[in-house]
């Protein structure tokens, strides 16, 4: 499974998306609060960032298993992401930040459940899909833990949340090109078998 280009890309969209989400939710509150809400609206914005997720997380899996690549869907819910973040650097406004959070919202509600669906469609057998899920999850929550702290040490280094959201927008462009990879119509088995007559 370590040697599959494959399964090394579910690994790092998990992983991305999983950081990107962690320090999200992590830290939503408090960049909403430095551009001019109180704690409070704030609270609720994430909360509401939440509940806008969830009638996505049901839904994807469903158009993902109909479809052969899923790789128009990743680019669809990280482009939501990608505009999310623009919409929180650029501030200004109420309904800017609450359509932010709303994007960001439909982003991570389909992201998630995606990259969790990868470790049963990229594998062919319920033993490679454990395999898979067991490096996936090795990977990609190492990289989940490094998210808020990231962007935590971002803050305190520069004073503002500038240099944060400009780091979420390049993982998000990072979880999409891998994604590309990730949502590819193909089993861990074949990409192995590929490599090999490649060589």
């Amino acid at each position: 499974m370590w040697r599959s280009p494959l399964a090394w890309q579910v690994a790092i969209f998990f992983g991305l998306q999983a950081f990107a989400y962690n320090a999200l939710m992590t830290w939503l509150p408090e960049i909403l609060s430095d551009y001019g809400v109180t704690s409070a609206t704030g609270g609720w914005m994430l909360s509401f960032n939440q509940l806008v997720g969830l009638p996505i997380s049901l839904f994807i899996p469903i158009i993902a298993g109909k479809l052969k690549s899923q790789r128009s869907l990743i680019i669809v819910l990280c482009a939501f992401a990608f505009i999310g973040y623009l919409g929180l650097l650029i501030g200004g406004s109420y309904n800017k930040m609450l359509v932010s959070v709303t994007l960001l919202g439909v982003a991570y509600g389909g992201l998630f459940p995606l990259s969790l669906l990868f470790l049963g469609m990229r594998a062919r057998t319920a033993l490679e899909a454990g395999q898979l899920s067991g490096m996936a999850q090795a990977v990609g929550y190492l990289l989940a833990a490094i998210g808020p702290i990231l962007l935590g040490t971002l803050v305190d280094l520069s004073g503002a949340w500038t240099y944060s959201l400009y780091a979420l927008v390049l993982v998000t462009v990072l979880t999409a090109l891998v994604g590309l990879g990730a949502g590819r119509d193909l089993v861990v088995t074949e990409d192995i078998k590929k490599r090999y007559e490649d060589y």
